[in-house]
């Protein structure tokens, strides 16, 4: 950089005495022709005045050059030659915050906006993973140790799980959160912790608002997380099976098989909502949910209205019926609401019909899933899976969110890699072994930290290190009391910056004779993790070395770095 500056130097300098000396003359042949009219204090008095404003004259035309001289060498495109190829390996170290230390690890979620219609609080997130190696071999088999916090990486959140398979890493859980619809959610999982109690807090999970939420996913009984208890009872056979989400129950029966929960108060407004997917039309007003008296109308979904007819029908003192036909062996999103003049339907999130609709009290009946309050000849022949009742009318922008989150998690949200605090026992240093370092850029980077002849040739060794790889580019010290094993983490250079890279880690003191040395170590890219011991103290570090060899590297950039990922003892 300073060799660069030079040249820049001289010149201005040159261009500075042309001006000077040139100014001289003319202020000099000035104050001659006036002094030949002028004598004694006068002549003392003229010149003392008429030196002020060439003094400032002077200074303003120096400040000029000055700007001009910077402008030119900054649009010249001398600072982007400079700096191409920029190859600064980074190190990162311990994220700024993390849960608790107990908990070994985390994956960042990332919940899109643009999937989210409203500004929305306490929402209940479907996280959804089908399979996870990283739970499957970290995470307690039960899945006891994972957790949910906010977006500061620190408050932890209320989360129901739903199901978890400790062999599989298969995951369904509820979060309890805020969204947005301008900004991404964001969310981390943590998990690994082999001590932890069940972190799970499935009562605030959800709102005091929700009557009941049953996630159909067990045999028997099934459980309702509003109660906290299987209040949903089973009579006759009602199978589990793989539902839309997780597992679902089953029934193809007809009215002998269904679940039931006792009397519960429903409110003046209501909004039930759930998944339905129907086999057969055994007979028109098939239940899916009932809550009716045996010799009255209450409050229930219908389907079919007549047997051959694919439309539904919500009752809830009076009749609306869908515009929208469901298909056989398919999976619906139903909502109904009443606002207590209003009815309303949704098919899938979005707004199928409404009509003038007075809400009935069914609070001294029990809920029937999968047949009728009347018990003859309405039952159900399909599946259901999550069903809810709310007290209120949710929001079309609700009921809308809900679909896209559990009609499509993996594209509701994104999951990160996984992430490890690391242990302040391992220390990043620098070439002499005593400064600790979060980071390290290269070439500009201090102390010690060169590369050999930068420039944007290609095929151009670059190595970083000093006296013919004599030196390390960094030094791992471990501070701690013991011998830990440091894993970590080397991606290679972005955007086709190098043709080949190579990186060796020695014990302190087995420097690299010289760069060619380094040919016998291994590349590596961002799929692989490396474990080195590092034991305690000092004269145990563990040096890293650095060399690569420049591709096509004109007008590019590149970015290579070392990530540690965590320690064990």
């Amino acid at each position: 950089m300073k060799a660069m500056r030079y040249p820049i130097v001289k010149i201005s300098r040159f261009l500075l005495a042309l001006l000077e000396k040139s100014h001289h003359k003319v202020a000099e042949a000035a104050r001659r022709r006036r002094e030949r009219s002028l004598t004694g204090l006068a002549r003392l008095e003229v010149r003392r005045h008429q030196r002020l404003p060439f003094r400032y004259l002077r200074k303003g035309l120096l400040m000029g050059l000055v700007f001009v001289l910077v402008t030119g060498w900054i649009f010249s495109g001398w600072p982007r030659i400079w700096q191409k190829p920029r190859i600064p390996p980074e190190i990162q170290v311990a994220q700024a915050a993390w849960y608790n230390s107990s908990w070994q690890y985390r994956k960042k979620i990332t919940i899109d906006y643009t999937k989210v219609s409203a500004t929305l609080t306490n929402f209940p997130v479907l996280i959804s993973l089908a399979e996870d190696a990283d739970l499957a071999t970290k995470a307690q088999d039960n899945g006891n140790d994972i957790l949910f916090t906010s977006s500061d990486e620190i408050t932890k959140i209320p989360h129901e799980i739903e199901s978890f398979n400790g062999t599989t890493g298969a995951l369904v859980a509820w979060v309890k959160t805020d969204l947005s619809n301008t900004v991404d959610t964001v969310l981390y999982m943590y998990y690994g912790n082999a001590a932890a109690a069940n972190q799970q807090n499935i009562t605030d999970t959800w709102e005091a608002n929700w009557k009941t939420v049953t996630h159909l996913a067990k045999t028997g009984d099934d459980f309702d997380s509003i109660s906290g208890t299987n209040a949903y009872v089973q009579t006759g056979t009602v199978s589990s099976v793989t539902g839309k989400i997780g597992l679902a129950r089953n029934s193809d029966s007809g009215d002998a098989n269904y679940l039931q929960k006792a009397a519960f108060p429903v409110p003046t407004t209501i909004t039930v909502m759930g998944w339905v997917n129907f086999d057969t039309q055994l007979w028109a007003y098939m239940r899916p949910m009932s809550r009716e008296p045996a010799d009255a109308g209450g409050l229930d979904l219908e389907y079919p209205i007549a047997v051959g007819t694919n439309n539904f029908r919500w009752w809830d003192g009076s009749t609306l019926d869908s515009i929208g036909l469901l298909a056989l062996d398919t999976w619906y999103f139903i909502v109904t609401t009443n606002d207590g003049t209003t009815g309303r339907i949704y098919i899938n999130g979005s707004l199928d019909n409404s009509a003038d609709q007075t809400h009935t009290d069914m609070s001294a009946n029990p809920l029937y899933l999968f047949r009728s309050g009347k018990g003859i000849s309405r039952g159900m022949d399909g599946m259901i899976d999550e069903f809810r009742m709310y007290a209120g009318e949710l929001t079309a922008e609700y009921i809308q969110t809900t679909y896209n989150n559990q009609n499509s998690p993996s594209t509701f949200y994104t999951l990160g890699s996984e992430e490890s605090e690391f242990s302040t026992a391992i220390e990043i240093r620098a070439q002499n072994y005593t400064t600790s370092v979060s980071s390290i850029t290269f070439p500009e980077a201090e102390p010690g930290a060169t590369v050999s002849n930068p420039s944007n040739s290609e095929n151009e060794t670059q190595t970083f290190g000093s006296a013919g790889m004599a030196k390390p580019v960094i030094t791992l010290y471990n501070g701690g009391a013991s011998t830990l094993t440091i894993w970590y983490n080397i991606t290679t250079f972005t955007n086709s910056v190098v043709s080949s890279e190579y990186y060796l880690i020695n014990d302190k003191g087995a420097a690299c004779a010289n760069g060619d040395a380094i040919n016998n170590a291994v590349t590596f890219d961002a799929d692989t993790n490396t474990a080195t011991t590092i034991a305690a103290g000092a004269g145990n570090e563990k040096d890293l070395y650095l060399k690569v060899i420049l591709s096509s590297v004109a007008g590019k950039t590149g970015t290579s770095s070392l990530t540690i990922l965590g320690e064990t003892p």
